[in-house]
């Protein structure tokens, strides 16, 4: 009588336990999605005729703000867009600023520019893909080649020096 009472009792403990843990189990939902269908769009990028068709400067948020996104390849935060446009805004000089703040991007390791190996290996391209990055147009015939021959016949001319160039241009604060 005594084994039937605690063979009842550790069902009882053992019908206890399992109520208990029931609750903690749940039930694993695996969705399927079929992206057979799915369509990814990218923003079109509209490039400029010339340089002649940029006529509205941009203000210093605009401009701390595109020059970031086009050194780093993603947007700048709020916070530190915000910052960096009262310190332009509180700044007399906007050109010492502006080469201040190129100069502290381009010590960010995260900066994105590519290897002077890089640049040597296809100078034409190089050129291209940096009017387009940084201007927006493709370079007219003559800028192609006076920028192809710069880099070519100075070998101490880096990526760096280029972008630099290119950011600190006149054409570059006007959209």
């Amino acid at each position: 009588m005594q084994d039937l009472n605690k063979i009842f009792r550790n069902s009882l403990l053992f019908l206890f336990l399992a109520l208990l843990l029931l609750p903690s189990c749940k039930k694993k939902v695996i969705e399927n999605v079929n992206y057979e269908n799915t369509v990814f769009e990218l923003d079109t990028l509209n490039l400029y005729e010339s340089s002649a068709n940029k006529n509205k400067q941009k203000s210093s948020p605009q401009y701390i703000s595109i020059l970031y996104r086009d050194l780093f390849s993603t947007g700048i935060s709020g916070n530190n867009l915000n910052e960096l446009s009262v310190l332009f805004t509180a700044q007399g000089d906007k050109q010492m600023a502006t080469e201040l703040l190129l100069s502290s991007y381009m010590n960010m390791p995260s900066v994105l520019i590519p290897t002077e190996q890089l640049m040597r290996q296809d100078v034409e391209a190089f050129v291209e893909e940096t009017y387009i990055r940084f201007l927006l147009r493709k370079p007219t015939a003559y800028e192609k080649e006076y920028m192809v021959s710069l880099i070519e016949d100075d070998s101490e001319m880096t990526p760096e020096l280029i972008y630099m160039g290119f950011v600190l241009s006149n054409e570059y604060q006007f959209y």
